[in-house]
């Protein structure tokens, strides 16, 4: 495949770049992803990146403290194509507002 994903990122304002166990908290949540699409070229071509469809999870959380507690998994919830979504849940923990999650070459636990 001539296109990868290096991680899914997403940032909140107003968190503590000193964030650990006595870190300002942010929010927490869950999110739901579903066919990372990029668009390509000069005919807007649409190039799925990952359905989530596969039997083997191959994403890990980003840890950013020494308190994380972000988890990645297969949900059917938020699934728009297929049967199949991840769920992405994020604690109040956060350096520099930063979260995120990344391909691995091996599943996940």
């Amino acid at each position: 495949m001539p296109f990868s994903l290096a991680a899914v990122q997403i940032w909140e304002p107003g968190a503590d770049p000193e964030a650990g166990l006595t870190g300002v908290p942010v929010s927490s949540g869950t999110l739901y992803i579903d066919d990372i699409i990029a668009t390509v070229g000069f005919e807007n071509e649409e190039v799925v990146l990952d359905d989530f469809e596969g039997e083997e999870l191959r994403w890990e959380p980003i840890l950013t403290t020494a308190v994380s507690t972000e988890s990645v998994s297969f949900t059917t919830s938020g699934a728009r194509n297929g049967s199949n979504a991840i769920d992405f849940s994020f604690g109040g923990q956060t350096a520099e507002g930063l979260r995120g999650f990344y391909p691995t070459a091996a599943p996940g636990p």
